[in-house]
């Protein structure tokens, strides 16, 4: 990423095996000259099932030209966390 330019992010989600994503979302960064540009961002996963995930993160410069790519695995496990209020089925 250059100093000074407008970074779009695209978050995906999604289920291990699966061919569409169960979520994504989307942020804008800029760098900073001479500084570290924080990625970060938020998604609500609150309504997904447990199971494994694929986390995508994309950053496209205002020409929609990929500049990086990072994927991670994740587990989602309903069981040992969830949000207050939040019923898990039995």
């Amino acid at each position: 990423m250059k100093p000074e330019q407008a970074v779009q992010l695209r978050y995906r989600l999604r289920l291990a095996g699966a061919t569409k994503d169960a979520l994504t979302a989307n942020a804008t960064v800029k760098g900073a000259l001479g500084q570290s540009t924080p990625v970060v961002g938020e998604l609500d996963m609150s309504k997904l099932p447990a199971g494994d995930f694929t986390l995508t993160i994309e950053g496209r410069d205002a020409k929609n030209k990929v500049l990086f790519t990072q994927n991670a695995r994740l587990h989602r496990n309903v069981a040992e966390y969830a949000p207050v209020g939040v019923v898990t089925p039995r």
